[in-house]
């Protein structure tokens, strides 16, 4: 992103679906949502945002430690304030 230019978003989320017993169609419930993106700059907010990430997959504080130590410098984190968000359960049938 540049500054001037458009830095809309939407990013959209399915989950695997579920299949009731007897049917061959799937549910599906999604997701989307609409802002505005932004870079973080604060290396301090960056690394908050990356251990937060860290904690829902990983259990080991020094592993933690060891890739903030190592990788830091090179991640990009970019942060959407959500203007709108919208949510549907759809049946394909």
């Amino acid at each position: 992103m540049v500054e001037g230019e458009n830095n809309k978003v939407s990013y959209c989320v399915f989950e695997k679906g579920k299949q009731k017993v007897g049917y061959w169609s799937l549910n599906v419930r999604s997701v989307i949502v609409f802002g505005k993106a932004t870079f973080v700059t604060d290396i301090e907010e960056c690394k908050k945002i990356t251990s937060d990430l860290w904690w829902k997959f990983g259990t080991d504080k020094n592993e933690l430690e060891e890739e903030l130590n190592r990788s830091l410098s090179r991640v990009m984190c970019i942060k959407v304030d959500i203007e709108h968000m919208s949510g549907k359960l759809v049946n394909e049938s």
